[in-house]
């Protein structure tokens, strides 16, 4: 486990709380400004760390987890965990777990923020809670969509670089924006309309479409504005 924290980028303790050998796999998706990491375990955990460095990052368990601990709090599968605490993270997770890890730049969630039309501090968000419950059916979504891209990169054994990238990169920033301000990202007006709408047809392109992401200039062409709209 310390070799694989290492890899990509983590400071981690692991503390395996059952006998048994562990059996664990982590597949990593990679896109400039983001990296996300698909992680299952055989074994209960106690984990304590920090999250990258530059990074916000946030994580979507599996529905089947169950209940655990994270932070001091008890969560669920299904909610959206916050490693983005001052303290730094601590949670002890069951046999079987299995879930996404997000890891965004700072500079590209803001540019995201900006781009669709909401408030561009909407970071803050992160400052008082470990966890977000109670948008089941938005995070089904979003970790449906992960889901997807996950096994389609796999397939090929490819990986979301240039205008592919940014395009996915955009969905995904979206649905975690919905998750964590909740009312507030769904209200706030947008300051560029035009561009705001462009986006947001983009992505229910994005989300119609089986396929892995399309580049910008194809989407673009699909929902009719210029590429520097």
């Amino acid at each position: 486990m310390g070799e694989y924290s290492a890899r990509v980028g983590w400071d981690l303790d692991f503390r395996q709380l059952d006998a048994g050998k562990l059996r664990a796999q982590a597949g990593v998706m990679v896109s400039s400004d983001l990296i996300g990491i698909r992680v299952r375990f055989n074994r209960g955990f106690h984990q304590i760390g920090q999250s990258p460095s530059g990074f916000w990052t946030f994580g979507l368990p599996d529905p089947r987890c169950g209940d655990f601990s994270w932070c001091g709090a008890r969560v669920e599968g299904g909610d959206v965990l916050n490693f983005n605490l001052e303290s730094g993270f601590e949670g002890v997770s069951k046999a079987g777990f299995s879930g996404y890890t997000l890891s965004f730049t700072d500079r590209f969630l803001r540019h995201a923020a900006r781009l669709l039309g909401c408030d561009p501090d909407v970071l803050r968000y992160t400052s008082g809670s470990s966890a977000w419950s109670g948008r089941r059916a938005s995070t089904a979504e979003l970790r449906g969509r992960l889901g997807t891209t996950y096994r389609a990169l796999r397939s090929i054994r490819g990986h979301l670089a240039g205008s592919r990238g940014d395009a996915w990169r955009i969905e995904i920033a979206a649905g975690l924006f919905e998750l964590i301000a909740g009312e507030a990202y769904e209200a706030e007006p947008g300051r560029y309309p035009l561009r705001q709408a462009a986006v947001r047809r983009a992505i229910e392109l994005i989300r119609d479409d089986q396929r892995l992401p399309m580049g910008v200039a194809e989407l673009c062409a699909e929902v009719g504005v210029s590429s520097p709209t």
